[in-house]
């Protein structure tokens, strides 16, 4: 392994250029730099890479804002490289072993959506509609309020399109209220 040390010409003046640096003046710029405060020291960013077979290192001396740019991205590299030393990694075509079908790995993973709950609850939404309609024509507003969440804000709306007080809207949604939970009830027997 072979390590080369590219200090500015100028420490002062970031546009003065590198050059190489020899080891005793590398120890002697690492041993300054414990001493000084941050804000004095000076900055140098890792690189390696391979040639012929060999693995050059180069530290290379930088501004203090390219090196916090570097050492943010060399900070994330090692989270997410721990992060992922935590959790194993199949592909979706993964066979799955064990079951009497022919199974991927993909077949098993719920997406989310439960399609027999979806059904179920559409039968049951269509049944409810039915017996509103059945009742009063205004019931079939409540229940649309209720579908779209806005059953607690409809008031003034009911009261305009209805001509009605507001005592009559309040006992006409709790007669209301009281039938869903009757119906609902008689669907759990």
């Amino acid at each position: 392994m072979k390590n080369t040390f590219l200090v500015l010409n100028d420490p002062k003046n970031p546009k003065s250029g590198l050059r190489v640096a020899t080891l005793a003046e590398w120890d002697q710029i690492l041993k300054a730099n414990k001493e000084l405060p941050r804000e004095q020291r000076r900055f140098f960013i890792a690189d390696s890479f391979e040639d012929c077979g060999e693995i050059d290192c180069m530290y290379i001396e930088t501004t203090r804002e390219e090196y916090n740019k570097w050492h943010s991205d060399r900070q994330e590299i090692y989270r997410k490289r721990k992060r992922g030393d935590n959790y194993s990694v199949f592909p979706f075509s993964e066979p799955v072993y064990g079951s009497e079908e022919e199974l991927e790995l993909e077949d098993t993973v719920s997406d989310g959506f439960d399609l027999e709950e979806y059904v179920t609850d559409s039968v049951l939404i269509d049944e409810i509609r039915e017996a509103v309609k059945k009742r009063n024509v205004w019931e079939i507003d409540f229940f649309d309020y209720c579908l779209n969440g806005s059953f607690r804000s409809c008031n003034k709306e009911m009261r305009e399109k209805y001509g009605i007080s507001h005592e009559t809207l309040n006992r006409r949604k709790q007669k209301f209220i009281l039938f869903l939970k009757n119906f609902l009830k008689g669907v759990e027997k």
